[in-house]
């Protein structure tokens, strides 16, 4: 059975268990982690903010929103707990 939690394919992968996918931005975090078929295209990793309309004015709410919306652009796997 393979694991459909992104921490144990990574933890799983770096103790050499096999080939597994995960984004190229997570897997330089660990030298031990070596690229294969780079010639297969995956999709880019799309993060989307969403709020329902009737609260997107309230200030608090909007705090929140820049908030995600830095911390996810400025670097996405910078508080990873592995």
């Amino acid at each position: 059975m393979f694991p459909s939690n992104l921490l144990s394919q990574v933890s799983l992968g770096r103790s050499g268990a096999g080939i597994f996918a995960t984004h190229v931005e997570l897997a330089k975090r660990w030298p031990e982690l070596v690229p294969v078929m780079e010639w297969v295209n995956l999709a880019s990793l799309e993060i989307w903010l969403v709020c329902h309309s009737c609260v997107q004015y309230n200030s608090r709410i909007r705090e929140v929103m820049l908030f995600l919306g830095k911390w996810f652009h400025d670097d996405l796997y910078q508080y990873l707990l592995i």
